[in-house]
């Protein structure tokens, strides 16, 4: 957790109005949570189909990006981090029921090894890009730019995109 923001974390930290090691033992708890919560998101997949939870999943994680860029206390950031991680404990078994009825094992553990860094890799370089840059942009701002740069590209998909076959669920 303590690497995870990159240099920003000080920042947070600070608008948050929390000490850098209360903020990153709140990140640390928000972690366990989602931990927690894979077994139990696991288990939606039998109640609901796997594009309604794919959907879910993305606007949980566009939300909780939301709420962490208009966060004004350490509860309301937490919420926020609790949300989106919300969002990737329904992807993870998602991703692995597409994955067993599409792809080979070696095809599914690089591809989603390769997600997975890819995304918080990508957060924690954007963090340390903004440091780099002269604070000339906020956290917040680059939350609230995420959560809009999720949301878009996700409603044009689900409007144009249609799938070419039919997906079963096993």
């Amino acid at each position: 957790p303590a690497g995870i923001l990159g240099a920003m974390k000080s920042d947070i930290a600070t608008g948050l109005a929390l000490p850098l090691q209360d903020f990153i033992d709140l990140i640390s708890y928000g972690d366990y949570l989602f931990a927690a919560s894979l077994l139990p998101a696991s288990l939606l997949i039998n109640r609901f189909s796997p594009g309604s939870l794919g959907w879910i999943s993305i606007l949980l994680c566009a939300i909780g990006l939301g709420i962490r860029g208009i966060a004004p206390n350490s509860a309301t950031f937490l919420a926020g981090f609790v949300t989106s991680n919300m969002g990737w404990a329904l992807a993870v078994p998602l991703v692995g029921q597409i994955a067993r009825n599409r792809l080979d094992t070696k095809t599914f553990i690089t591809a989603t090894t390769t997600v997975f860094v890819l995304g918080q890799g990508t957060q924690a370089l954007s963090l340390m890009v903004v440091d780099f840059i002269g604070h000339s942009i906020s956290w917040r701002t680059l939350y609230l730019f995420s959560f809009l740069l999720i949301i878009l590209p996700t409603f044009l998909v689900w409007k144009f995109v249609k799938p070419s076959s039919t997906f079963k669920s096993g």
